[in-house]
């Protein structure tokens, strides 16, 4: 399965949600969304935990891509650094999590 392709970008839609779209303009698909709480003390509880959120998520298809150019470099050198092999399993690991 593959995901939409990035850049993806944070939106802040009204009060009501935050979501993460693949275009800095909003016109095109959503990825996903986060409803947001209805009281006024809840919402400025959760506001700020909730953007952070959908800044990381729209962050995704960037630091999969830094973690893939990673392992390649991390291969080259793998057999000179004995911590290099564990390094490249947790990258290998981030990644199939990311992409099955």
């Amino acid at each position: 399965m593959k995901h939409t392709k990035g850049p993806w970008y944070p939106s802040f839609q009204a009060t009501i949600c935050i979501g993460v779209q693949n275009s800095p303009d909003g016109f095109t698909q959503m990825i996903c969304n986060s409803i947001l709480p209805d009281t006024d003390e809840a919402y400025e509880q959760e506001r700020e935990e909730i953007e952070a959120n959908m800044k990381l998520i729209a962050a995704a298809p960037d630091l999969l891509g830094a973690l893939e150019e990673c392992v390649i470099a991390l291969q080259k050198i793998a057999n000179s650094d004995s911590n290099v092999p564990i390094f490249l399993e947790k990258s290998r690991q981030a990644i199939k999590k990311a992409t099955l």
